[in-house]
C-alpha cells in the first residue's frame, strides 16, 4: 500500500505546471483552486511554471435614492504568466472575473447582502478561466 499523499500535490509537483505562491489571502485561495483544476492533469511532458499576479477592483453603481443602498462590482484580474523550463514565456495573459453584491448602510456600519461577501466562488470561477486558457494555448502550440 502507498500512503495517500505520497505525491504531494500542494506544492504543484503532481502536475506538469507547477504554481508559484500568490500573495495575500485571495491569492492562496486562487492558488489552492488551480492546484485542484491542475492536480491530475499531464498537459505536458515537459515541466512548466505558472505565475499569477492577482488584483482586485471594486466598484460601487446602482445608488437608491436614499443613499444607503447601492451595488458593488467586484472583479479580480489575475495577470498569468506560462514559462518552459527554458524560462521562455509560452501564455502571458490577463483574465478577469466579475460578480456583484448589494451593499446597505445602517446606522453608519456597511452590511453586506443576505449571502454576505464570499469570493471563494469568483476565485474558483477565476481559477477554471486560468486552467481553460493555459489548455487551448498548450493545444496551440503542439
Amino acid at each position: 500500500m502507498r500512503p495517500l499523499y505520497e505525491n504531494d500535490s500542494s506544492n504543484g509537483e503532481s502536475s506538469s505546471i507547477k504554481v508559484d505562491m500568490i500573495s495575500n489571502r485571495d491569492g492562496q485561495r486562487l492558488r489552492s483552486f488551480l492546484l485542484d483544476y491542475l492536480r491530475d492533469i499531464q498537459f505536458t511532458h515537459e515541466k512548466m511554471r505558472l505565475t499569477t499576479t492577482l488584483t482586485l477592483s471594486e466598484k460601487s453603481f446602482a445608488h437608491d435614492d436614499s443613499g444607503y443602498a447601492h451595488r458593488l462590482l467586484s472583479t479580480y484580474t489575475a495577470k498569468v504568466i506560462l514559462r518552459d523550463k527554458n524560462k521562455k514565456i509560452i501564455m502571458d495573459k490577463n483574465i478577469s472575473s466579475s460578480t456583484t453584491y448589494n451593499i446597505a448602510q445602517a446606522q453608519g456600519e456597511m452590511i453586506l447582502s443576505l449571502y454576505g461577501k464570499d469570493n471563494s466562488p469568483l476565485l474558483k470561477e477565476l481559477a477554471r478561466k486560468i486552467v481553460e486558457n493555459i489548455k487551448i494555448t498548450l493545444e496551440m502550440n503542439e
